[in-house]
């Protein structure tokens, strides 16, 4: 009976495995989604020239979100996982940002909150591992 058990764990993990695997293939190929030549003389959209640019723009982002999710994901019990949160959350912007249309609205300006969230970070990660290497007080 244990012997069934582990083979159907390891059937069941191993459809998994080529799922996964399908995704990061998928989401490998998606840059060059816009090389198709259905897309070529089409109109774009979201302010882009074409849709060609679009979606290559829109790819990229997509797939740098992905990287940085599998690399949140991977990082479980790191005492820095917290840190990844701001690279995805920067890339999910600028995403909607294109998706959205608003690039040429002030949402997409630089003002100085930019840099007020960047020394807030940067405060939030050094007192995170300043008081992690305080000795507890108990």
């Amino acid at each position: 009976m244990n012997k069934e058990l582990k083979k159907a764990r390891s059937k069941k993990a191993t459809y998994k495995e080529i799922l996964l695997a399908l995704l990061i293939l998928a989401m490998s190929f998606l840059p060059y989604l816009h090389d198709f030549d259905v897309f070529k003389g089409v109109k774009g959209f979201s302010g882009f020239s074409s849709l060609r640019i679009g979606i290559w723009a829109t790819s990229l982002f997509v797939v740098a979100i992905s990287g940085w999710v599998f690399a949140f994901l991977g990082h479980k019990g790191k005492s820095y996982r917290f840190v990844i949160l701001a690279p995805i959350f920067m890339l999910s912007f600028q995403l909607a940002v294109y998706l959205l249309d608003a690039r040429k609205t002030t949402i997409n300006d630089f003002n100085w909150k930019v840099v007020i969230n960047l020394i807030f970070a940067l405060f939030i990660i050094v007192f995170f591992y300043w008081r992690k290497s305080k000795p507890n007080s108990e």
